[in-house]
């Protein structure tokens, strides 16, 4: 719909130009944006949100774009999986990536929703009852020079990769491109901490998504982790939005879980929270 609305709005001021149509005021306007180099309107009235330049946004469409058509087509870009056939001969639809873009998708509370649902008819259970542990993974450079992702034991003697993670934690997920803001992660301790000085955000590693059952007592998941911060994960830093249709915000995506070194909050004042999108991010 995005992509069909651009085409649409782009061979009209295209035809306007040329004198072929009647520049009309909604093609003026999508031109004027096009020149101050601003999302037009029109195309966000049907796109995803976004704070970002004309240009920037564009880049990253067309990242959007070749994600999932690499997904779609069994690609190795994104890490998916091979197309392979059933006993029919038909080809099956190819496995989900590796890891996940969630800053790519259009509804990434859609994506958390299904690996819920998943893992609800794994347990047999009700959807409701299933939460996630959030649990940045962190790297180490192998002899290669390849970086790769992991997490160590609680002794910090035994390392376990990303994919052997997967295999172990059935229905979990990598998910990639948050940013926090206010704060950083601390790999070799794996908290929330103080932000270096000057630098108002830094990368979240990717992300270990481990659906679980809540227990009857414990409807927040408080088992495994002490001090903690409930982080506010936007698809944008401007922390507003709307309440859709569907009872979810257009903004707000979900509240991460995250190990810190101090009391929730102080954190809580500092206004530390997590984005997808940030004004001034090129990539």
């Amino acid at each position: 719909m995005l992509l069909d609305c651009i085409r649409s709005s782009l061979r009209l001021v295209c035809e306007a130009l040329t004198g072929r149509i009647v520049m009309s005021r909604e093609v003026e306007e999508t031109l004027a944006d096009l020149l101050a180099e601003r999302l037009p309107s029109e195309w966000a009235a049907v796109s995803y949100p976004s704070i970002e330049p004309l240009r920037v946004y564009l880049r990253g469409l067309r990242r959007r774009v070749a994600f999932f058509t690499d997904w779609a087509t069994g690609g190795d870009d994104v890490g998916g999986g091979d197309v392979v056939s059933d006993d029919s001969g038909d080809k099956a639809p190819p496995q989900p990536p590796k890891r996940l873009w969630i800053a790519g998708f259009f509804f990434p509370q859609s994506l958390l929703t299904a690996l819920r649902q998943n893992h609800a008819r794994r347990r047999l259970t009700a959807v409701a009852r299933i939460g996630f542990h959030f649990l940045p993974l962190s790297s180490k450079r192998q002899e290669d020079g390849k970086l790769v992702y992991g997490l160590h034991s609680p002794s910090g003697k035994e390392w376990q990769s990303e994919q052997e993670l997967l295999k172990s934690r059935k229905g979990s997920a990598v998910v990639y491109g948050i940013r926090i803001l206010c704060a950083r992660w601390d790999e070799k301790n794996q908290t929330v901490c103080e932000a270096r000085k000057g630098v108002p955000s830094e990368k979240l590693p990717p992300i270990l998504l481990t659906p679980y059952e809540k227990e009857e007592d414990d409807d927040e998941g408080e088992g495994e982790m002490g001090e903690h911060y409930e982080c506010p994960l936007y698809f944008t830093e401007e922390r507003r939005g709307e309440i859709l249709p569907s009872g979810h915000s257009s903004n707000l995506i979900c509240h991460m879980r995250l190990a810190c070194d101090r009391q929730s909050e102080f954190w809580l004042r500092r206004g530390v929270a997590a984005v997808m999108q940030r004004a001034g991010d090129q990539e």
